[in-house]
This record gives C-alpha cells, structure tokens and sequence, in this order.
C-alpha cells in the first residue's frame, strides 16, 4: 500500500482509529452500574446483584461482602457504594488510578488500603494497590478508561 507522500498516514487512517477507540469506550462503559447500592441495603436484603446500565445483572461474590463488611465500620455501611468505581485516566501527562466518586468513595477505599481514613480519602492509586483490592474484592470493583 502507497500513502500519500512521504510520511502521511493512509486517508482516514488516524481518524477511524481515534473513532474506534472511542466507541469500544464507550461499549464498555455499558457495563457501568445503572445504579449503585450501599452495603447496607445488600446486607439486609442478601440480594447480591446490581443492575448495569446494558440490562444485565452483575452478582457480588457474597464472601467478598462478609470480608468487606469486616473491613469497613458498620456506620460506614450506608456510606459504602457498591460497585467502587476506579477510573483509569490521564491526569497531567500521566495515566493514573484515580477512585470515582465523592469523598466517601475516597475514604472507603483508603478504609480498605489502610485501616482507617483522613477528611480527603484517598484519590489517586497506585498500580500496586488497585492490584491488591483487585485481588480482594474483584466483583465489588468496576475499573473504567476515561478519556
């Protein structure tokens, strides 16, 4: 295939992939909860699923919520959103964990990280703590690219 002089991408090259790529980002964040629920709700209910925004149900793994419902003070329960949302995205030039949500968010992760919280919560993550909830809490957490 020959481009057009030296060093240009073919016609619509570039485009079409910036194009696709914002697409498949968007498919994904179909997957995004329609609605969070609080930890206090999913234990006095024992109903372990949460509707996503594509219609589909996703189902907490009931051991990850004893172990987290361990973790986080019980007064703390209706402040614990579920599924935690944590964005990757570019923030300053550089990519990073960032956890979504208000400061409540914030501070249940750090509660989790931790073992206790300041004012802020935690904001930004690194690689090897999303790792370490991850392999904790899978079904709890949502990992979203931001653009």
């Amino acid at each position: 295939m020959k481009f057009h002089g030296d060093k240009s991408p073919p016609p619509g090259g570039s485009e079409f992939i910036i194009r696709k790529y914002h697409r498949e980002i968007l498919s994904l964040n179909t997957s995004l909860p329609a609605k969070r629920r609080s930890l206090k709700d999913i234990l006095e209910t024992r109903d372990y699923f949460v509707t996503l925004k594509n219609g589909t149900r996703h189902r907490f793994d009931p051991v990850e919520i004893e172990k987290l419902s361990d973790r986080v003070p019980w007064y703390l329960y209706p402040r614990t959103m579920l599924p935690i949302i944590i964005e990757y995205v570019d923030q300053g030039g550089k990519k990073v964990f960032r956890v979504a949500g208000d400061r409540w968010d914030r501070r249940i992760v750090e509660v989790l990280l931790r073992g206790e919280f300041s004012v802020e919560g935690v904001s930004v993550l690194e690689y090897g703590e999303v790792s370490r909830l991850l392999s904790l809490y899978k079904s709890l957490l949502t990992i979203i690219i931001s653009m």
